[in-house]
């Protein structure tokens, strides 16, 4: 038996023992998928499972994901750019010291900058709708 009369035949009965009210029969309902396709538990158990959850289950799952468009238009054809965004800016200081070399006369100051606060950007990206040219 291939897989798509097994999902055929786990719908129908899922969907009886839908309609007659009898939520969490699960159990029943494996055994009357495993007497009509001759399968395992464990296959009718998987067969149910993807009735339910089509889209899949787990810790990250948020359901189908829509389709973009453009806010504007409505339209699905656009291209995707990077651009970097700064968050905040860094902080620099010069650390100004005497100059102890003999053979520099002439210099009486030594200047060097100091990083205090490092700048931190993000890359964002962003989407240009190639009918209305908006960006989203």
């Amino acid at each position: 038996m291939d897989s798509n009369e097994l999902d055929a035949i786990a719908k129908e009965v899922h969907m009886s023992y839908y309609s007659k009210g009898k939520f969490g029969k699960d159990r029943e309902e494996i055994k009357e998928i495993c007497q009509r396709t001759g399968v395992d538990e464990e296959t009718a158990r998987q067969a149910i499972e993807k009735i339910k959850h089509p889209y899949g289950t787990g810790k990250n799952y948020r359901g189908p994901v829509p389709k973009k468009r453009c806010p504007k238009c409505r339209s699905e054809k656009f291209h995707a750019f990077v651009e970097e965004e700064v968050i905040r800016e860094g902080i620099v200081e010069t650390q100004t010291s005497i100059n102890l070399n003999p053979f520099k006369p002439f210099t009486i100051f030594n200047h060097r900058p100091k990083v205090i606060r490092k700048p931190i950007t993000k890359q964002v990206s962003k989407f240009v709708c190639d009918n209305c040219g908006e960006i989203f």
